[in-house]
């Protein structure tokens, strides 16, 4: 993102067959470069699972999060979260 703007920007992950995806062998590293936050949410009947007391979003500038696909419309976030 933008380093001198605070918007925070939303990733909506698209479901397996926008993707053209059929394997679990999938994942995608993002990076907040700038202030503004990066959110990350599933389209509707994609779920992404964050572990509890964090939320979907990145803790700060220079975070770094990492989705990965685990199954049919289904993904697991985890890296520099912040709190929920």
């Amino acid at each position: 993102n933008d380093t001198a703007t605070t918007e925070i920007y939303t990733v909506t992950v698209p479901g397996d067959t926008s993707l053209g995806i059929a394997s679990e062998d999938v994942s995608v590293l993002i990076m907040q470069a700038g202030l503004g936050g990066v959110s990350v949410v599933g389209q509707s009947g994609v779920t992404v699972n964050v572990r509890s007391a964090l939320a979907a979003q990145t803790a700060g500038q220079y975070a770094v999060l990492s989705l990965i696909h685990t199954g049919a419309d289904e993904w697991v976030l985890c890296g520099d979260l912040g709190a929920a």
